[in-house]
């Protein structure tokens, strides 16, 4: 049986896009609605795909800079999907829990 596949929406230009890092990627490099920054004002960005561990279908993309901190993008993250009931955010990779107050640079890795 084929999984089912779900699709997002460009926040920049509202176009229906498939959950694939390919589809996403390559949306972004043409998306008409992004702003775009000049060379010299130019920031580096990580782009994280975030889904949920037990319902991989609601998934999100999030840019975020660098040096945000894992408390950051969790607060983000309850703003704008999951925050309900107040309850605690964990993150954590194979080994052990994430701080909160590690950067997410320190975190993800290219």
């Amino acid at each position: 049986m084929k999984k089912a596949t779900t699709n997002g929406v460009c926040t920049y230009c509202n176009n229906e896009i498939p959950k694939n890092s390919r589809s996403i990627l390559s949306h972004l490099s043409v998306c008409k609605g992004k702003i775009v920054s000049s060379p010299a004002n130019r920031t580096d960005y990580l782009l994280l795909l975030i889904q949920g561990k037990y319902s991989p279908d609601y998934w999100l993309v999030v840019k975020a800079k660098p040096n945000v901190t894992m408390k950051r993008l969790d607060k983000f993250i309850r703003e704008v999907w999951v925050e309900c009931c107040g309850h605690l955010s964990q993150f954590s990779d194979t080994y052990s829990t994430i701080p909160m107050t590690r950067l997410l640079s320190q975190v993800f890795s290219e």
